[in-house]
């Protein structure tokens, strides 16, 4: 089935070569609206998304994308940790809880051809520097005593003890090659 985003509704993390990405995915049989663009969101630096050129009618489909065009988690199972770590799931070395949908697809962003469009459009670890999961310990600790601090510590948490896992089944190469950091941008 394909996925349609009516008009209204935003999609986020879109190009920083818009047209390599929309040229990608018209080419995996993707449609856009008259009228739709990929791009920088306003004034930002870094956030991405689906922009409108011009009114758009109530319900209009703006973009269509093909089902085999998306990055799935199931890409992520077919990666070469993606496997090491189905396999520690067959051999009841791991649990679901231990590893998610959302660790697999992290493994297919940081496991996939670093040159296609899609991987290209994606923020850079700069561009997330306002994001709270990257900020500095001493400007986290401004949030303490807030819901979101909370929140905050909970999802540092689960990148540590995910990467802990990815590391305790596929070995230290992991770690060799994709540090701490780098793996809670793909998560993120």
């Amino acid at each position: 089935p394909d996925v349609a985003c009516p008009a209204g509704a935003s999609t986020d993390g879109a190009a920083h070569d818009e047209s390599a990405l929309e040229t990608a995915l018209k080419a995996d049989g993707a449609s856009l609206s008259d009228g739709v663009r990929f791009g920088l969101m306003g004034n930002s630096l870094s956030e991405r998304g689906i922009t409108a050129t011009r009114d758009m009618a109530e319900n209009e489909l703006l973009i269509s994308i093909p089902y085999h065009a998306w990055g799935t988690a199931g890409d992520g199972t077919r990666t070469p940790t993606g496997a090491k770590m189905i396999q520690a799931h067959r051999d009841k070395r791991l649990t679901a809880r231990e590893f998610s949908d959302l660790d697999y697809l992290a493994l297919w962003i940081l496991e996939s051809d670093q040159t296609t469009p899609y991987i290209t459009s994606l923020p850079s670890l700069a561009d997330l520097s306002h994001v709270p999961v990257f900020w500095s310990d001493s400007d986290r600790a401004h949030l303490e005593g807030t819901d979101l601090y909370n929140e905050l510590d909970g999802r540092l948490r689960d990148y540590e003890e995910s990467y802990s896992t990815i590391i305790s089944v596929a070995g230290p190469t992991f770690a060799e090659s994709v540090t701490l950091e780098r793996w809670s941008w793909a998560k993120a």
